[in-house]
């Protein structure tokens, strides 16, 4: 039973510290508090109206990824950029190969870039890594 001294914020009966710990409540911001009143309290958006927060199902606002391939002599660089519609420091991680992986932070404009050093010509895969079974993910070729 809670007391006057344990937050409640979505009113279900069971402190919100318990109700994240328990389950009832998903905290997917890690903030302690329930992800149903940070939408309710606008501190988190959710365009789709699914109770989750935008920034932790960012596959449906991702509007593109590519990728390139630059021959630089004794080494290839391969460059991938993002643009999502995501709050500012939303994190997404990029993957080549499904090895080497950069996290990044989204920008004021919904964008971020990353880079890589390899030796190895052929096709490459880059993806969104929180994305990868939805297929977000970008093929470049290193002649």
């Amino acid at each position: 039973i809670p007391d006057e001294c344990d937050i409640d914020c979505n009113d279900n009966g069971t402190p919100d510290d318990c109700a994240i710990a328990d389950g009832t409540s998903a905290d997917c911001t890690h903030n302690g508090i329930p992800d149903e009143c940070d939408i309710s309290d606008g501190r988190e958006r959710d365009d789709d109206g699914n109770d989750v927060p935008d920034r932790c199902e960012p596959c449906g606002f991702i509007r593109s990824l590519k990728a390139s391939c630059r021959d630089r002599g004794d080494y290839y660089r391969i460059v991938a950029s993002v643009a999502a519609d995501l709050p500012v420091g939303s994190e997404l991680t990029l993957c080549l190969d499904g090895v080497e992986c950069a996290a990044l932070q989204l920008n004021d404009r919904g964008r971020a870039k990353a880079k890589w050093q390899t030796t190895l010509g052929g096709n490459h895969e880059v993806c969104i890594e929180e994305c990868r079974e939805e297929g977000l993910c970008w093929h470049p070729l290193c002649p």
